[in-house]
C-alpha cells in the first residue's frame, strides 16, 4: 500500500470516527436538554425514589418490552441500595400493595 493510499484510508477512518463522535455528542446534548426541560418531573421522581429508600418502602415496577428491560436494570440498582423490589409480571406471585408502597410503571 502506498503512503497516499494509507493517508486516504486514515482520512476516511478519521472522518467516520468524527461523524460518530458528533452524533454521540448531539444525542447527549438532546438528553441533557430533555432532562433540563423536564427537571420538575425528574426532580419529583428522584424525590419519590429517595423517600422510598429512606422510609424502607417496597417498590413495585411494571413495564413491558424494552421498557421492562430498562426497568429491570433500575430494579437491580434499587436492590443494591437496599430496597425491597418486585417486578410485576405475575400478579399471583406478588404481595398485596400497601398504602406506603411505591408503584412505578411505564407511561
Amino acid at each position: 500500500m502506498t503512503e497516499t493510499n494509507e493517508l486516504a484510508v486514515n482520512g476516511e477512518t478519521k472522518r467516520i470516527l468524527f461523524q460518530s463522535m458528533e452524533l454521540i455528542m448531539n444525542n447527549i446534548k438532546a438528553n441533557i436538554d430533555h432532562l433540563d426541560k423536564n427537571f420538575k418531573y425528574t426532580s419529583k421522581f428522584i424525590d419519590l425514589v429517595l423517600d422510598g429508600l429512606t422510609n424502607k418502602r417496597r417498590f413495585f415496577l411494571l413495564a413491558s418490552g424494552r421498557s421492562a428491560f430498562i426497568l429491570e436494570c433500575f430494579a437491580t440498582r434499587l436492590v443494591h441500595l437496599g430496597a425491597e423490589v418486585y417486578i410485576v409480571t405475575n400478579l399471583a406471585s406478588m404481595p398485596a400493595l400497601r398504602n406506603k408502597d411505591i408503584s412505578i410503571s411505564e407511561v
